[in-house]
């Protein structure tokens, strides 16, 4: 049986040798080196066609980021533009609120002045009115009492005319 197996053996080896040799001529001359080249041509066609498409992507990826880098930028720039025209805004009411108030506290104090000039001439008026009255009292009654413009020596009746002659009210003369 052992010289069978090696028989065998040797028999088997002998096949896949020449089956090799085979393969290698078919590989390097024939149909194969044919096959050979068409496959690393589609090898070679496929590759770049992955890089192209890669080259492609990597470049919408670029101008992706470019993309939103600009509107961040142009965000951030409205963003700055509405914040200073806000603050301009609230520098601009807060000096219009001032010159209100400074335009309100003139106001006020020509109205004050022109009350207190109006008040002087009333009592102007009133001093004239009741100087006038006095006098007229002092024409009308006679000195027989010894009447002085004070009011002394007088009747209550005459002594109550004066003094509201005096707060400012009117009086008819007694006579």
């Amino acid at each position: 049986m052992d010289a069978e197996d090696r028989r065998r053996s040797l028999a088997f080896k002998k096949r896949v040798d020449t089956l090799a040799a085979i393969g290698k001529e078919y590989e390097s001359k024939g149909a194969g080196a044919r096959e050979r080249e068409e496959n690393k041509k589609r090898e070679d066609m496929i590759a770049a066609a992955i890089a192209i498409r890669n080259q492609e992507e990597e470049e919408k990826e670029r101008a992706k980021r470019e993309r939103q880098q600009r509107q961040a930028l142009e965000a951030l720039e409205t963003n700055r533009k509405i914040m200073e025209s806000k603050e301009a805004a609230r520098l601009h009411s807060r000096e219009e609120g001032i010159r209100l108030k400074n335009e309100i506290k003139v106001q006020v104090e020509e109205a004050k002045q022109s009350e207190i000039e109006a008040q002087r001439r009333r009592r102007q008026q009133m001093d004239v009115t009741r100087h006038r009255l006095e006098e007229q009292m002092a024409e009308q009654l006679p000195n027989k009492r010894g009447y002085r413009k004070t009011g002394q020596d007088s009747s209550e009746e005459e002594q109550a005319a004066v003094d509201k002659v005096r707060r400012g009210g009117v009086c008819l003369p007694i006579l």
